[in-house]
C-alpha cells in the first residue's frame, strides 16, 4: 500500500488526512496493503483502553491494525465484523489494547493500518483513548417530526461533555455554535449536532423539525 497526505478532514477542523492506496486485494502486511505511522520517541499507551481512528472507505470493510514496540515486536488484529466502515462515510474504528498482549504497550513506536480489498482509504484522527464515539450519546427533548406550533428543543449529553451544533444544514465541528441552552424552533429547522469529550468526538446527530 502507498501512504500519502492529502487535503481533507473527518471533523471539519483539520485540513490534512492520510490516504492509503491499495492496488490489489490480498492479505495486508507491514510491507504491503498497509500504512505505517511512526513516532520519533516511544509512547506509553498502557493506561488506555482503545486505539481509535476514522476511515472514509468507498466500500464497507474491516481494518487490520497493528502496533510495534521499540524492541521491534509487532502484533496485529482485525477489527470486528460489527465495526465495519459505512461506505462513503467517515466511520470510527477501534481496537481494544488488551488484544496486544505480546508487545510492550509502555514503549510503542509505530501503528500500522491495512486493508484486504483494493481501494483508496482516507484515515484521520488516530488516537489512544478510553472513550468511543458511539458512547458519546446525545438526545433531544423532542423527536424529529411535524409540529403544529413553535417550541423550544433541549439537547442533552453526559456530564462535562460539550455539544456543538448547526442549523444551516452544514456538518457541525468543534468550531460550530456551542450549545448553552434551548433552541427556538419557529419554522422548519434541521439541527445537526456532535458531542465532544476531552477531544473525543461523536458521530453527527440530526433532528429534523417541520412546522
Amino acid at each position: 500500500g502507498k501512504l500519502s497526505v492529502v487535503n481533507g478532514s473527518f471533523d471539519g477542523v483539520g485540513s490534512k488526512v492520510a490516504q492509503l492506496d491499495v492496488a490489489t486485494s490480498g492479505n495486508p502486511s507491514l510491507t504491503g496493503r498497509s500504512g505505517i505511522i511512526s513516532k520519533d520517541t516511544s509512547m506509553d499507551v498502557s493506561s488506555y483502553k482503545y486505539l481509535t481512528f476514522w476511515i472514509n472507505d468507498p466500500k464497507s470493510n474491516t481494518a487490520w491494525v497493528g502496533l510495534t514496540d521499540e524492541n521491534g515486536n509487532n502484533a496485529n488484529v482485525w477489527t470486528s465484523d460489527s465495526n465495519k466502515s459505512v461506505a462513503g462515510k467517515w466511520t470510527q474504528f477501534y481496537v481494544e489494547l488488551s488484544q496486544y498482549s505480546s508487545i510492550d504497550l509502555t514503549k510503542i513506536k509505530s501503528i500500522n493500518i491495512g486493508e484486504w480489498n483494493s481501494g483508496t482509504y482516507l484515515i484521520d484522527n488516530i488516537q489512544f483513548t478510553d472513550v468511543l464515539a458511539k458512547d458519546l450519546a446525545l438526545t433531544a427533548s423532542k423527536p424529529s417530526g411535524t409540529y403544529n406550533d413553535s417550541f423550544e428543543v433541549t439537547l442533552s449529553a453526559g456530564d462535562n461533555q460539550n455539544i456543538y451544533y448547526t442549523t444551516d444544514g452544514s456538518q457541525p465541528t468543534v468550531n460550530s455554535h456551542k450549545y448553552t441552552g434551548s433552541i427556538e424552533v419557529n419554522d422548519d429547522l434541521t439541527i445537526k449536532a456532535i458531542v465532544e469529550d476531552n477531544k473525543n468526538i461523536s458521530g453527527v446527530y440530526e433532528f429534523v423539525y417541520t412546522i
